[in-house]
């Protein structure tokens, strides 16, 4: 199947590499090191110490499909630490109306896995395949066992409501998920903000998303706000949130494409020609390289890594000369990320009613114009490929984005 066995998003197709370069425009190798020595420390104090300050912490965990994110989230939450601070993990990537679902997985034992798979199908249209996810709720679910209902580690779906049973038609899919796509970090910040008590301080917690809704405050050629949750927070209840950087391969906008790309996915990247990238020409890699690529993580302000010039999804559009300071308020690197992993396929959850299910809604939202040129796109010759594809285990490997990264000098 070609392309079509690369990808881990709803209709994303093949990536465009380009050589053109992330101009650095003077982050240099040596002031970054200087700043990861200065103001380095340990990742995971580093977050607790976040939420010591903070009702809530945001993670963007760069690429959804990423295990690094995941593995570190589930070091870190499911421990008295966290716990002793915060109670709350709101998932970005679940909708609201399946948290029956949740409840019912992190309330019963001995475990089973399959009273959460109701969810992660309901999460968009082929439904939500990485283990990470899985994997993460698991160890929660282990480390709630011993404890009281009033101290245990609450998950939360906080995304708009899914309702694929009610889709049929194209125009079902635009009312029931395109129209709600539009409000969806308004939405998410609601939500929030209610699991957290208004923000009042007593109820914390960490929002798992990506970069899409954890950008502070960017703003767009005419000067106005990109309203993602975190800028919800950032602007209604300044100093309450906090948003971290998983360093990762970072989405670079090369331009808008031409021409019918098919049907749009809830990235979008089918409408525009895309590389994947590093921050400052490579210069925060290097950086961290030169440290021998310990995990670490750093406040940016006042560093160079806040001056470096903002890249990823919204850079086509967004006012020139605005810095990664007007996205993230911290960052933590993990390891080299052109060492990343793609997470494993949870494969249970493709049961063959389930995948069937899959091709119906394919049928139902896409018309065959569109359906043709998903398929085309993906080198499948028809949905039960496509389904087989989704369902075949995978365990762990290679990130294609990191594959696909530029490699470093040592300049």
């Amino acid at each position: 199947m070609g392309t079509f066995m690369q990808i881990t998003r709803l209709a994303t197709v093949a990536l465009f590499v380009s050589l053109s370069p992330v101009m650095a425009h003077g982050q240099t190798v040596e002031a970054l090191s200087q700043d990861i020595d200065t103001h380095g420390v340990d990742p995971a104090n580093f977050v607790y110490e976040a939420l010591d300050a903070h009702p809530l912490v945001i993670f963007d965990d760069g690429l959804h499909n990423l295990a690094e994110p995941w593995h570190f989230y589930a070091r870190i939450i499911p421990t008295e630490a966290f716990a002793s601070r915060a109670r709350h993990v709101c998932l970005e990537t679940l909708n609201v109306n399946d948290q029956p679902d949740i409840d019912a997985y992190l309330s019963t034992y001995p475990e089973d896995r399959s009273l959460l798979y109701p969810a992660l199908q309901n999460a968009n249209i082929h439904g939500w395949r990485y283990g990470s996810y899985v994997d993460l709720l698991s160890a929660i679910h282990a480390f709630n066992a011993d404890r009281t209902p009033e101290t245990r580690i609450e998950v939360h779906a906080v995304s708009t409501p899914g309702y694929w049973r009610e889709v049929a038609t194209p125009a079902d899919y635009e009312n029931y998920i395109g129209i709600a796509q539009a409000g969806r970090d308004a939405f998410m910040y609601a939500a929030i903000r209610r699991i957290l008590d208004g923000m009042s301080g007593e109820e914390r917690g960490v929002f798992l998303t990506n970069t899409r809704h954890a950008y502070t405050g960017l703003r767009n050629a005419d000067g106005e706000l990109f309203w993602n949750t975190a800028t919800y927070f950032a602007e209604r209840e300044p100093g309450q949130s906090y948003s971290i950087r998983i360093n990762a391969p970072f989405l670079v906008i090369e331009r808008e494409r031409s021409g019918d790309a098919g049907p749009t996915s809830g990235e979008g990247l089918e409408q525009v020609q895309y590389r994947w990238g590093r921050a400052a020409d490579g210069n925060w890699d290097r950086a961290f390289r030169a440290r021998g690529d310990q995990p670490v993580a750093l406040e940016l302000d006042g560093t160079a890594f806040a001056a470096t010039p903002y890249v990823g999804n919204s850079m086509l559009h967004a006012a020139p000369g605005q810095t990664m300071a007007a996205v993230y308020d911290g960052l933590i690197h993990l390891g080299p990320i052109d060492r990343m992993h793609q997470a494993r396929v949870e494969h249970a959850l493709y049961s063959p009613a389930y995948r069937a299910e899959v091709e119906r809604r394919y049928r139902a939202a896409y018309t065959p114009d569109e359906l043709a040129q998903f398929l085309e796109n993906n080198e499948a010759g028809d949905l039960t490929e496509v389904t087989g594809y989704l369902a075949e285990p995978a365990a762990e490997r290679l990130s294609p984005q990191a594959e696909a990264l530029p490699p470093l000098d040592d300049r």
